[in-house]
């Protein structure tokens, strides 16, 4: 199953719970190796404190079998016990001895066993007669003596070996020790080795994880920054079905959308252009035009002012006439009592003169005919 269809809380959590597994793991398996190191631990120091308790009990029961021995050979009436001594404390030691055996001291206690065997023996075979017979009166005190002395070489011998062999078992047990300590520490050093390497690969493995999460974002990064420098034709790669690939999928419908906004704005701009290109065809025509008008206003203004200043003129001779004809006027009318009549104007004349006159534009009606 690809990463592209995980919710990137899922991608974050997974690298921790592979973590928290490897080092669930490794915790059970180290805690099982430092356990088993130190139950070896334990049964060591067990086994030495046996094996000192025992060799402790040996040496106390050598110490007491020589100790009856010779207060048997010097005392009649213990003397009569020291057989059954003999034979208690040859059981016991040989117990003991028997629990003693210990990988490396075989031999130490076969020696031990050994001396054992020639102090009771020399003992029963040797001291004893001689003893009954000194008890009795008839004994040799020349191989009494002698056999007093090999009786007593023979104790120290077997304390010699008790002795050797409790410094071999205590070399053993001390090496023992040594050799569990170092496996334990072994056994620390494996298990933070382990949990070293568990938690590397748990990084590794966050680091995998977490750069196959950024991938999709440096591309949608990229994306973003191939839009800002204006193009618009790219797109994102729109793969699975995380927050990351709807991500990718809005994007590219955004720049699809915005793509179409600007094909259609580039189309309105170039129907714009088309249209100010025209309208200023027009502008130019206009202004053409309107230059051919005014000048053609400032011809009829000029037309204008001319014929105002021949209707001024005309006005003016109209009323120079009309101030003549109302000269002329007066002047017949002093003169008609004077004429004959035959010399007077006929009844048509004057409805000729009766009749209104056109006057010109400024000029005022006649005194004479308001006053008719």
């Amino acid at each position: 199953m690809s990463l592209n269809n995980l919710s990137i809380r899922l991608q974050v959590l997974i690298p921790l719970l592979l973590a928290s597994l490897l080092m669930l793991l490794m915790a059970v398996i180290s805690k099982q190796e430092i356990d088993g190191a130190i139950q070896d631990m334990n049964e060591t120091t067990a086994s030495v404190t046996r094996h000192k308790d025992d060799i402790a009990a040996l040496i106390h029961a050598t110490y007491r079998l020589r100790t009856n021995a010779i207060y048997g050979l010097y005392d009649e009436a213990l003397f009569a016990q020291l057989p059954a001594q003999l034979s208690a404390a040859e059981q016991e030691i040989g117990a003991i001895l028997t629990r003693l055996v210990v990988t490396g001291a075989e031999q130490d206690n076969r020696q031990v066993a050994a001396a054992l065997q020639a102090y009771l023996g020399h003992t029963r075979s040797s001291m004893l007669p001689l003893l009954t017979a000194k008890y009795q009166g008839s004994g040799d005190p020349a191989a009494y003596e002698q056999a007093r002395l090999h009786f007593r070489d023979l104790g120290e011998a077997l304390i010699k070996q008790i002795d050797a062999m409790s410094v071999h078992i205590n070399q053993l047990t001390q090496t023992e020790i040594a050799e569990e300590q170092a496996h334990y520490r072994a056994t620390l050093l494996r298990t933070l080795l382990l949990m070293g390497g568990t938690l590397i690969a748990a990084l590794l493995g966050g680091w995998w994880i977490s750069g196959r999460i950024v991938q999709p974002i440096g591309q949608l990064q990229e994306v973003m920054h191939a839009v800002a420098l204006g193009r618009f034709n790219v797109r994102a790669n729109a793969e699975g079905n995380n927050e990351l690939g709807q991500l990718a999928r809005d994007i590219n419908r955004t720049l699809s959308q915005l793509a179409n906004t600007i094909q259609t704005l580039t189309g309105i701009s170039g129907n714009v252009a088309s249209a100010a290109t025209e309208l200023a065809a027009v502008m130019t025509q206009a202004e053409v035009n309107a230059q051919q008008q005014r000048g053609e206003t400032e011809q009829v203004a000029s037309a204008v002012t001319e014929l105002a200043s021949t209707a001024d003129n005309v006005n003016h001779n109209a009323a120079l006439a009309d101030e003549l004809a109302r000269d002329a006027n007066s002047r017949s009318s002093r003169g008609w009592p004077c004429l004959p009549k035959a010399s007077r104007p006929t009844a048509a004349w004057r409805a000729v003169w009766r009749t209104p006159r056109l006057w010109w534009p400024g000029s005022s009606p006649s005194p004479s005919r308001s006053a008719r």
